[in-house]
């Protein structure tokens, strides 16, 4: 079947363990930026399964382009061991993200203008442009509600989730495991997805991670849609299908982590 819609993933580890995600159109000589994802975002350093979140721009980097060309179209908040993923999209969602930004932001200054005080240094301002002011007033706001889409993990490698009455599920396809980890008796971690409507087990999305240069940070996430699919949005596509790659990366990284831990125990 041929994809009527490709985007390419290109994924850019940060300081930090930050992670910045783009989808581009497939060009090769002039991409275009249609979704930007900051994962975490840099005013919250948080990876502990309450306070993480990541940030999806409907546009090219926000850091290089203003709010009215890269707004913030979504939010991608998780439960403990990625049991739950949640999706928030639309309506107010740049404002309460902006109204985060600002708490955040505020308290972290509060503490360190009281440092600054006691070495007898001047205050700093708070980083807040006008723009950001604007957001968090709810100027040029997308209209309609917002929708909230939760992906619960119903296996290994498998997310469910329902939009308008129909169920979808998200599957590892391809399992990547070197001959140690099958070894010791772990499953690997996918690297290969596809997007399946339950009703009729009719193709919606499939993402494929290619292996060259950069090789774990780059895949392609191909769209197939017939007339029914279309009550499925783009951004739904977009938000879930990353939300399963994230959760697959932090399996992998889990991995990797315990089999560096046995290493270490073992020498010792």
């Amino acid at each position: 079947m041929e994809p009527t819609k490709t985007y390419k993933v290109h994924g850019h580890l940060k300081p930090q363990k930050r992670m910045v995600y783009r989808f581009t159109t497939p060009d090769q000589t002039d991409p275009i930026e249609r979704y930007f994802i900051l994962d975490p975002p840099g005013y919250k350093m948080d990876f502990h399964h309450k306070g993480w979140r990541a940030i999806v721009h409907s546009g090219p980097n926000p850091k290089k382009h203003t709010l009215a060309e890269s707004p913030i179209v979504g939010r991608i908040t998780r439960s403990m061991c990625w049991k739950k993923i949640q999706l928030e999209m639309g309506g107010s969602i740049q404002r309460e993200v902006k109204t985060d930004e600002k708490a955040i932001k505020v308290k972290s200054l509060q503490r360190c203008n009281k440092l600054r005080k006691v070495f007898c240094m001047r205050p700093k301002p708070l980083a807040w442009t006008a723009e950001d002011e604007s957001a968090l007033q709810g100027i040029g706001e997308a209209g309609g509600e917002k929708e909230t889409v939760v992906m619960v993990h119903t296996g290994h490698r498998k997310y469910e989730f329902e939009v308008a009455g129909v169920k979808y599920r998200w599957t590892g396809t391809k399992l990547h495991s070197s001959r140690l980890v099958k070894g010791i008796g772990l499953k690997g971690f996918a690297y290969s997805l596809k997007l399946v409507r339950l009703e009729d087990k009719r193709l919606i999305a499939s993402y494929q991670k290619k292996y060259g240069v950069c090789s774990s940070l780059r895949g392609y996430l191909h769209f197939y849609t017939d007339e029914k699919s279309e009550i499925l949005p783009e951004t739904v596509i977009v938000h879930s299908a990353y939300g399963m790659i994230r959760s697959e990366k932090a399996k992998r990284d889990t991995t990797v982590d315990i089999l560096q831990q046995m290493a270490e125990e073992g020498g010792g």
